[in-house]
């Protein structure tokens, strides 16, 4: 017989009474235990594991960096800009974006440009709000003149809660202020 685990020249049969002679179990109860065996795994690594975290629709993709430079193409971080149309700094929008979540996820998605409502999807907004009880605002600072880094509680309706550091870019369009991109930084 020949093992490609163990090559053997051709013809070599090894001396009589030195090997046992071995029952031979079919090939396919070998595979069946094996596959047996991969099932239980698998069903312990599923039971063992953290319970799913709620994660917001737009907390999947790369960050898209487009920070505000100054005239020379240096990175300006200044002052938090003001919308002189709305007369609201981005801490303050963002701030009040959460506010009207989960109650108001209508509203809240029209505080999204639209290269954000197509990165993230009506469909798959509404069903993160709709799994979220309440969302709280612990700490909110610029980091620079249109991006706000956040500290958010969410509370699912299962009662879980999750904590998590994000950054929010916000633009000016049409005399307001709407939210261009977003990021999950990590767990706070």
């Amino acid at each position: 017989m020949h093992d490609p685990l163990f090559p053997v020249p051709d013809g070599y049969s090894p001396p009589s009474g030195l090997l046992p002679d071995l029952p031979k179990r079919p090939r396919r109860r070998m595979l069946l235990l094996g596959a047996g065996t991969t099932a239980v795994v698998a069903v312990l690594a599923v039971l063992t594991t953290d319970p799913p975290r709620p994660t917001p629709p737009h907390a999947a993709g790369g960050e898209v960096t487009s920070p505000h430079l100054s005239a020379t193409g240096s990175l300006d971080p200044g002052r938090p800009r003001t919308s002189a149309a709305t007369g609201t700094d981005p801490e303050t929008f963002v701030r009040d974006y959460y506010g009207k979540l989960p109650a108001d996820a209508t509203a809240a998605w029209a505080d999204y440009d639209e290269y954000y409502q197509d990165r993230t999807g009506r469909a798959a907004f509404d069903e993160f709000w709709a799994s979220v009880a309440s969302v709280a605002v612990l700490a909110a600072t610029p980091r620079d003149r249109t991006t706000v880094e956040l500290t958010l509680r969410y509370v699912t309706k299962a009662g879980l809660t999750d904590t998590e550091q994000r950054w929010v870019r916000v633009i000016e369009q049409d005399n307001r202020l709407l939210i261009h991109d977003s990021e999950r930084i990590g767990p706070a």
